[in-house]
């Protein structure tokens, strides 16, 4: 017996490397049929094949397929469990054709025991064949078990059984569990069997002891959308976290309507001022003209930032008839008040305001003639030129003036504008020489020739960085030029690979949890990535505000700094709360840099990776063949000039794609862009 065993094994073997190396289809199909022919006992050897990567998936199947038997079930069911993922496909195809009444009570078993790996297969196959009989032995599982992963696994199986009452009834004891995290499951999957019925047990948990759990409910009332919600959620703006304050004016703000305004005009009265600015920004956020009377109480609040929200959404209204009532509260006498309606009307792009803020721009107070001055300069109407000029002299707000008289041309604005950049003020000529760029005539271009010999070396840059805009030409400072005549001064020129970092998500993490917040995510972000920059021997390092200007002696030094900070990164966020998650983008570009006296870096090359850095999907004038404006990313990413491309290039680098041109500003000619596959 044994050796008839032996022998048979040896001819299984035997066809299994014949049809492995088989290369006519009518030869696999005969070496199949002689396997089948053998019966049960190839089995065992077939599922050692695929293991073992001697038989192929297709193989696998069709012979399975042909021998199948229920007592195979546990060795098909163990498949899920192997490492390589080809494995655990062949096991789940096999497994999908099995009769439920054989595979059910094996993956309700397999769910209980289950494996990382097994999770996601086990799950699925349950809800393919499962039927409404899987729910009682699910209800004791999730009632005996301990494990997490499984009591999800339970919960996720249910909800495709969503509309019945057992279902429903294990979700919502879920939702009542003593663990946080199955609560919070309970949450989502309540959200996906979108069930009205469900809406109150939701509102319920909005007292949950857990933040997080607190905050998945917000999101899934928010989803589903139900008016019930609302007043409930209202509950929230009292809250001390800001976080859940801000999840739940978003969620009131996209299902509320003017109704509720009698109960927020009540948190109003509420002595928190963090409650009356939640409170403000959802009146704020309804949009509807009927809030007019309600937001412009609000501007009498004493806290500037309910102020704030409230003139935000009184503009957004854009009613001829709030800006008449805006207008009459600059008669005023609380400086407070006007200060905030001069703020409204400053950003309000209506001639109905020009008057008035004309009148302002003799108010006692300079803070509201200051912010008249730029009203009326973003307006832009030239009938304002010459009160505007009659504040030149103005020591509290002249350099707002020059701000100004910058949206305007003429010989009367250039005659001013010159004898601003002048003025013993650093902010007044700071400006001044801004505006005299706009005007971009001879005698401006000289006036700034003559600012980079300024006693102040911010506006020594400022009129160089101008000059350069405007000619294309790099002008050197510290003492002034008087004619087109051009020296260096500058101490070193090195060649080297410059890369600009950018934090893409700064500013929205900025305006939406504050500025101390957004600098402690960027303050972690370059704590994360300065070992890599040191590692590649970073050269210069300068914080630029929203990111930092970087040099390195080899473009393959900035390219790995680079790919290794996104993977560096990626990692990171997957860790972290979503409104602690970074999101960078790199440009690298390779010439010239000139090193001044503070080591700063200077120079086309410089100004080409802050233009290669800033392009954005509509920047391309012309995209590369077969390259659509989604391939443009904003994020994520890592753009590299021509000169980089052809250093990798020479290095044998093909992770670059070809996006298209664009017209840097200042700089000449088309350029080519490419972008940096670093993910590959």
């Amino acid at each position: 017996m044994m050796l008839s065993k032996l022998f048979a094994g040896k001819k299984i073997r035997s066809l299994l490397q014949s049809l492995r190396v088989a290369g006519d289809e009518s030869q696999q199909r005969a070496i199949i049929h002689e396997l089948v022919q053998i019966g049960k006992e190839i089995f065992p050897h077939v599922l050692e094949a695929l293991r073992e990567r001697r038989l192929s998936p297709d193989h696998f199947i069709s012979l399975i397929r042909s021998l199948y038997s229920p007592e195979m079930l546990p060795a098909l069911l163990s498949l899920l469990n192997e490492r390589r993922e080809e494995v655990r496909q062949c096991g789940y195809a096999v497994l999908q054709r099995c009769g439920k009444n054989e595979i059910l009570p094996l993956l309700l078993q397999a769910l209980e025991r289950q494996t990382l790996l097994m999770t996601k297969p086990v799950i699925h196959l349950l809800k393919e064949k499962g039927d409404e009989r899987v729910i009682v032995p699910l209800q004791a599982l999730f009632a005996r078990s301990q494990d997490r992963r499984t009591r999800r696994g339970v919960l996720e199986v249910l909800v495709h059984f969503i509309s019945h009452p057992q279902s429903q009834e294990t979700l919502l004891e879920a939702l009542q569990d003593q663990d946080w995290w199955i609560r919070l499951q309970a949450v989502d999957f309540l959200q996906q069997g979108r069930l009205s019925v469900f809406v109150p047990h939701l509102i319920d948990r909005l007292q949950d002891p857990e933040n997080r759990v607190k905050e998945r409910v917000i999101e899934a009332l928010m989803e589903l959308g139900d008016p019930r919600a609302v007043k409930p959620l209202l509950s929230l703006l009292r809250e001390k976290d800001l976080l859940l304050r801000q999840k739940a004016i978003e969620a009131i703000s996209r299902m509320a309507d003017v109704s509720i305004i009698p109960d927020l005009i009540d948190l109003m009265k509420e002595e928190d001022v963090n409650t009356r600015r939640a409170a403000a920004e959802v009146i704020g956020a309804l949009h509807d003209p009927r809030t007019g009377q309600v937001l412009m109480a609000i501007l009498r609040d004493e806290d500037w930032w309910v102020r704030e929200i409230a003139a935000e959404a009184l503009l957004a209204i854009k009613s001829s008839r709030i800006l008449q009532m805006l207008i009459a509260m600059l008669q005023e006498k609380d400086e407070g008040i006007r200060r905030c309606v001069v703020e409204v009307l400053s950003k309000a792009d209506d001639p109905m305001v020009i008057d008035p803020l004309l009148t302002l721009l003799h108010d006692k107070d300079w803070w509201v003639r200051e912010r008249a001055v730029i009203a009326l300069g973003n307006i832009g109407d030239p009938r304002v030129i010459p009160s505007l000029i009659s504040l030149s002299q103005d020591p509290e707000i002249r350099w707002v003036v020059a701000k100004a008289l910058g949206n305007f041309q003429g010989p009367e604005v250039e005659d001013t504008l010159v004898a601003l950049a002048q003025d013993e003020e650093k902010a007044v000529r700071r400006e001044a020489a801004i505006a005299l760029g706009k005007q971009k005539t001879e005698r401006a271009v000289a006036t700034l020739k003559a600012l980079l010999g300024d006693e102040e070396e911010e506006i020594q840059f400022k009129a160089a960085e101008i000059l350069k805009e405007i000619t294309g030409k790099s002008f050197p400072i510290g003492r002034p030029l008087t004619g087109p005549g051009e020296t260096e001064s500058y101490r070193e020129i090195l060649t080297e690979a410059i890369l600009v970092m950018d934090i893409c998500n700064s500013t929205r993490i900025a305006a939406k949890y504050g500025d101390h917040f957004a600098l402690q995510v960027t303050q972690k972000a370059f704590a994360l990535i300065l070992p890599l920059m040191k590692q590649y021997r970073v050269q210069y390092v300068k914080n630029t505000g929203d990111g930092y200007l970087m040099t390195f002696k080899d473009v393959r030094s900035a390219v790995k700094a680079a790919v290794g900070s996104l993977q560096k990164l990626r990692m990171y966020n997957e860790k972290v709360e979503e409104e602690q998650r970074v999101k960078l983008r790199f440009a690298i570009n390779f010439g010239e840099t000139r090193v001044d006296a503070q080591k700063d870096r200077l120079g086309v090359a410089v100004n080409m990776a802050f233009r290669l850095d800033s392009i954005r999907q509509d920047s391309l004038v012309e995209l590369a063949p077969g390259i659509t404006p989604e391939e443009v990313p904003f994020e994520d990413r890592i753009l590299v000039s021509e000169s980089v491309y052809d250093q990798l290039q020479s290095q044998g680098e093909e992770r670059c794609t070809f996006l298209g041109y664009f017209e840097p500003k200042g700089i000449l000619g088309r350029h080519k862009v490419f972008r940096l596959d670093w993910e590959q």
